[in-house]
Order: C-alpha cells, then structure tokens, then sequence
C-alpha cells in the first residue's frame, strides 16, 4: 500500500514538473510573440507609408506636369479658355486617378511580387 502511495506521489510530482515546465515555457515564449506580433504592426505601417508616398507622389509629379503644360501654351490659347477648367476637372481627375487607382493596382502587384 505504501509503495502504491509512492508512485501515485511520483506520477504527480511529474505532473506537477510538467505544469510547471510548460507554465515557465509560456512565460519565457509569450514576451517573444509578443514582439514578434508588434514588429509585423510595424512592418505593415511602414510598407502602408511608402504605398501612400509613392501614390501622392505621382499625384503631385502628374499634377505639376499637366499644369506646366498649361502654363507653357500661348498668351492667346488662355485668353480662349477658362483657367479655373483646369482647377475644377483636371486636377480632381488626376486625383482620382492617382487616389483611387494607384493603391489596388500596387497592392496587386506586390501580392504577385511577394508570391513569387
């Protein structure tokens, strides 16, 4: 009977050891994910960043070569038109172009390109 009580002792000590094992296991691996976890945060704010530079950078490259050539026409091709068209419908298209366009067909590409 003593003996029997001894065993029972050591089958729980072990379970005891292997609670205690996988609760220091935790502790020692959550700090880790953790980190691991706000890397990946970090990681992603950064490539959301330079997406959106990238895209309001074309936006004001498109936007300033359309205006250059605007402003490059003769005296006379303006006395003709109304220069607030170029304020109230080129720009605003290429915004468009640029704000809606740029980001789906980019996040494509670097989905295919990270496929890969």
């Amino acid at each position: 009977m003593f003996e029997t009580l001894s065993k029972l002792r050591q089958i729980l000590n072990q379970r005891e050891m292997l609670h205690l094992g996988s609760l220091l296991s935790a502790i020692i691996i959550m700090p880790f994910a953790q980190a691991v976890g706000v890397a990946s945060i970090f990681v992603s704010a950064f490539a959301t960043w330079l997406k959106m530079r990238f895209v309001w950078m074309n936006n004001h490259r498109l936007s300033r070569r359309l205006l250059d050539k605007h402003l490059s026409r003769p005296y006379a091709f303006s006395l003709n038109k109304n220069n607030s068209e170029l304020s109230n419908n080129v720009l605003p298209e290429v915004n468009q172009l640029t704000g809606s366009n740029f980001p789906p067909c980019l996040q494509l590409l670097l989905r295919v390109w990270l496929a890969y």
